[in-house]
């Protein structure tokens, strides 16, 4: 399996390395060359993750989740549990779309019925159908990072 960011970050540390190495050189003009062809690569493929795979898009994803964490033990004015944090982001990638977009269907089912009894409506027909509305919404949101410019 390859795995890109991996392979850039350990090309990053043998261009460290080659830089460290590059004072005591004896071809200065070609090692410092080969160094910046290294350089040069790990940008271009960084750049090709950001713009086929809009990383830079996930990773602002993740930063919002844990910006929302955040607010949330900030609120409470509570001791901010990073390792959990980062914890619960990890078990939620593993576990996968299907239970995370069940949840949110759960929450938004409950708000739905609580309104409805608020109203005196609950004997009503008429429910969203949550599952076709967030659907179409990931569905829309995926469409427009992978078609986005940069």
């Amino acid at each position: 399996m390859i795995q890109p960011f991996k392979q850039i970050e350990k090309t990053k540390k043998v261009i460290n390395n080659l830089k460290y190495k590059y004072q005591f050189s004896n071809n200065k003009a070609k090692d410092g060359k080969d160094i910046n062809t290294l350089i040069d690569t790990v940008e271009i493929l960084d750049s090709m993750l950001v713009s086929k795979y809009k990383t830079d898009a996930i990773e602002t994803l993740l930063c919002s989740l844990i910006y929302e964490y955040l607010l949330m033990f900030e609120a409470h004015k509570k001791e901010i549990p990073l390792n959990t944090i980062i914890y619960n982001i990890d078990k939620d990638i593993e576990n996968g779309s299907r239970q995370k977009k069940a949840e949110v269907i759960s929450i938004l089912k409950t708000h739905e019925l609580q309104n409805k009894i608020k109203n005196n409506s609950v004997f009503d027909k008429k429910y969203a159908n949550f599952d076709k509305m967030i659907t179409k919404l990931l569905t829309e949101f995926k469409m427009n990072i992978y078609y986005a410019k940069n």
